[in-house]
């Protein structure tokens, strides 16, 4: 005779296994995985100026275990260079996926399931473009040798694929001061303009850019963020500070450390729907714990 507890433990194994097994379907797999090609084939042709043979061989390339065999099983991603859109085909029953390019933003992904039609929508800017200075990068745009051949000789042995760690693969390495170049180097068909994926360095980015807004006296870190969705009364979500959420303290649950956001960064779904909706498993500022989630909201919090 099996108790309540042997039970519940009985179906836990079941349930983890069967996740484990299968955690989203086949269907939704695919439309990440073209979202994935699509977005990444479209910040690196009109970003970062790549053919598509460097977009296969450097982009596409070492992906997630989990979106190999699909991304191998589905079609090319398409290019409209004239309209400046990709899309990458996953279904015959839903519209393909679709990323757009969209001046001094960049590419952005609509939404599982949206078309063309609803990808004029999307809000653009116009901002003048500053002129380019005749100067040494990167204040201008002037690149070059620096004359310190002992550093030369260290930031050249990283495109050996050998010296800092078997099978690496540098595009390009940079030393410089907030005043100076110190040192450059770039692998062939990579050039001081070839835009680079930067994932999570962009969390150091979004802290600095918060950091900013600090300086201008626009947020106060200390204070509760600024999130819409936890401002009702009895949240207890609304005590999580912006300094939580930059610290990664914030509390909230998450699928494990690093929580994977591919709904957000492959599957086109919205930030402000996806993170907003977790619970607390943590009173905020007592746990650490790394997470894509917290960085997001920190930034939605100063929008």
């Amino acid at each position: 005779m099996i108790n309540f507890k042997q039970s519940a433990f009985i179906l836990a194994l079941s349930t983890a296994s069967a996740f484990a097994q299968n955690p989203i379907t086949d269907n939704h797999l695919n439309a990440q995985v073209a979202g994935y090609k699509a977005a990444f084939t479209c910040s690196s042709t009109f970003n970062g100026g790549k053919s598509v043979e460097q977009i296969n061989r450097e982009d596409l390339a070492g992906i997630y275990p989990a979106y190999r065999e699909a991304l191998q099983a589905l079609p090319d991603a398409v290019i409209n260079h004239q309209e400046k859109y990709v899309t990458a085909s996953y279904s015959d029953v839903m519209p393909p996926r679709i990323v757009v390019w969209r001046e001094h933003l960049g590419c952005v992904q609509v939404p599982i399931g949206s078309t063309l039609e609803d990808s004029k929508h999307m809000p653009r800017i116009d901002i003048e473009k500053p002129a380019e200075k005749n100067a040494p990068w990167p204040v201008g745009n002037q690149t070059g040798s620096y004359g310190n051949e002992r550093l030369n000789k260290i930031i050249h042995d990283a495109f050996d694929s050998k010296t800092y760690g078997d099978g690496t693969y540098t595009t390009a390495v940079l030393v410089t001061t907030p005043d100076e170049m110190l040192g450059e180097e770039y692998r062939d068909g990579f050039n001081m303009r070839t835009s680079h994926r930067t994932w999570s360095v962009a969390k150091s980015i979004a802290a600095t850019v918060i950091g900013a807004a600090v300086m201008e006296d626009i947020v106060d870190v200390k204070k509760p963020a600024n999130i819409a969705a936890w401002n009702r009364p009895g949240d207890p979500r609304g005590d999580i500070t912006l300094e939580n959420l930059l610290n990664m303290t914030s509390g909230l649950h998450h699928n494990r450390a690093g929580n994977r956001t591919d709904d957000v960064y492959f599957g086109g779904a919205l930030m402000s729907d996806w993170s907003t909706g977790l619970s607390l498993e943590a009173k905020p500022g007592t746990r650490w714990k790394y997470a894509n989630n917290d960085t997001m909201l920190a930034i939605r919090s100063l929008r």
